[in-house]
């Protein structure tokens, strides 16, 4: 991950809004629940950072349970998977995956398809339900795109010199005075 910037949450909101409507008019629309997960992340986090990705920073982010949208399959069990690992399992399950998840495998081909869109991410797990049980709560961690990231694997569009945009929340440095010396929470 490269960072680039710290910045607002007033930018991150930006960001998303341009990018996902909460007003779509179809079942598998999921925004409103991504910008509710945004807002808990800023709210136990605080701090911002804009980055770029390249492909091996997006097969590691860790994702949280995921139904398929639906479907007859668990596409990421309660522990978590990382990209990586979800993509292996849609590749091993062929078509059975896209029989049994119609609309989780639409979403993934339509991203497939569309132009690269900023991902949403934090640097530990956020304390919602579906995130409760990962196993591995800190590295990068999905709160929205967990659709895009698998499409762009599964349809080989990380490759090369790619980068992706991000929006990681992390916590926030917390500065104490001791004896007239400031520390930052990350040097005590």
């Amino acid at each position: 991950m490269r960072s680039i910037a710290k910045i607002q949450f007033e930018e991150v909101l930006g960001a998303f809004y341009r990018e996902h409507s909460t007003e779509l008019g179809h079942d598998e629309n999921t925004n409103s629940e991504a910008e509710r997960a945004l807002n808990l992340a800023n709210a136990q986090m605080g701090e911002w950072t804009k980055a770029r990705l390249r492909r091996e920073d997006i097969l590691n982010v860790i994702l949280p349970w995921h139904i398929s949208c639906g479907g007859k399959t668990e596409l990421v069990p309660k522990a978590g998977l990382t990209v990586g690992q979800a993509v292996a399992r849609i590749a091993s399950m062929g078509e059975a995956f896209a029989r049994g998840n119609p609309v989780c495998y639409q979403k993934i081909q339509r991203m497939a398809r569309l132009p690269f869109t900023p991902l949403f991410l934090s640097t530990r797990a956020i304390q919602k339900d579906d995130y409760w049980d990962l196993e591995r709560k800190e590295g990068l961690v999905h709160i929205d795109g967990l659709h895009r990231m698998i499409a762009w694997e599964l349809y080989g569009r990380l490759s090369g010199e790619v980068e992706v945009e991000a929006y990681v929340a992390k916590p926030a440095a917390v500065e104490h005075k001791i004896n007239d010396v400031r520390l930052t929470k990350t040097q005590q």
